[in-house]
């Protein structure tokens, strides 16, 4: 998704599920990576459908009443998880 702008000096690692399926996500000197499978040690997870993912990228602002209407569940550093959305 081309409008992720993260701060320059943030460097992240995020497992992402996707219909049971893990992705990686990192986030290195401002570039966003994503690749199949699941990483090592993530800051931090979340699991949802491809569809409310989707809709969550299209709607950043609705990222906690997402989690809070159990769209979209999350572990971990969740104010990273919402950075890297919004």
């Amino acid at each position: 998704r081309g409008s992720l702008h993260p701060d320059p000096a943030w460097t992240a690692t995020f497992r992402v599920d996707l219909a049971d399926r893990p992705w990686t996500v990192r986030v290195d000197a401002g570039e966003v990576h994503v690749e199949a499978g699941a990483p090592g040690s993530p800051v931090a997870v979340l699991r949802t459908t491809p569809v409310a993912l989707n809709d969550l990228l299209a709607d950043p602002a609705s990222f906690d009443s997402a989690v809070a209407g159990g769209v979209i569940a999350v572990d971990g550093d969740v104010p990273a998880l919402r950075a890297l959305i919004t």
